[in-house]
């Protein structure tokens, strides 16, 4: 509701607004960088197809003020779901959204007691740390547990296994095509396209060191432009 009521806000006022991340398909926004959050359902789906018997349930974990209400969360599992039926693939997606993180630890020990077939576990945005802070108990060894984003805590994570995988997002490079874009509709006068959808990199525990050594680079690089 807070991006509506802004979105109205500059588009009264004619000034140009430029989203990153998430995509809201509002009146007002001028532009939008990031990932197509349907393709990234998709792109679970396909992981998770690696291994057949992680697919008779899913779980689904969304963690965050307002998590219901966020578009991106249901053009995520729209698109996961979007997969599993053109692959012919019989599986319960089970949602859970969790807004009081103190809740997290009873919720998920009961949802588990009750559906012992889930056999994956699918973040949808970057608090998977969240949720092992809070829940200690071990998840099971063969069960595949996907996150969002290589922030410090979910590298952690990932090094000592209890995330199979990360999708990372790409913010650095979001951001960067976002002011670009601004920079050539405010200077140089060309409209950009609605949408820009980057790639979403999948990271391994193989790979992670790649990936951190490139976003310290950035980093670097960053400040140099600053200074």
């Amino acid at each position: 509701m807070e991006t509506i009521r802004f979105a109205r806000i500059v588009k009264h006022n004619n000034i140009p607004f430029f989203t990153i991340n998430t995509e809201q398909t509002i009146a007002g926004i001028t532009a939008y960088v990031g990932q197509n959050s349907k393709d990234a359902g998709k792109l679970a789906g396909s992981i998770l197809t690696l291994r057949q018997k992680a697919l008779s349930e899913i779980l689904v974990v969304t963690i965050g003020s307002d998590s219901t209400n966020a578009q991106h969360t249901a053009d995520k599992i729209g698109g996961l779901q979007e997969y599993l039926k053109t692959q012919s693939i019989d599986s319960n997606i089970v949602e859970m959204y969790i807004d009081d993180k103190e809740t997290i630890k009873e919720r998920v020990e009961a949802l588990l007691h009750a559906k012992s077939n889930i056999k994956s576990i699918w973040f949808t945005n970057s608090q998977a740390y969240t949720f092992f802070k809070i829940y200690q108990q071990s998840i099971k060894p063969e069960v595949i547990v996907l996150g969002f984003d290589i922030v410090p805590e979910n590298i952690q994570l990932l090094e000592s296994g209890k995330l199979s995988a990360l999708f990372n997002q790409n913010p650095s490079e979001q951001s960067f095509r976002a002011m670009m874009q601004i920079y050539d509709l405010l200077i140089n006068k060309v409209t950009p396209p609605r949408s820009t959808y980057l790639p979403i990199d999948i990271v391994l525990k193989e790979n992670l060191a790649a990936y951190i050594k490139r976003d310290e680079s950035l980093y670097q690089n960053d400040r140099k432009i600053l200074h």
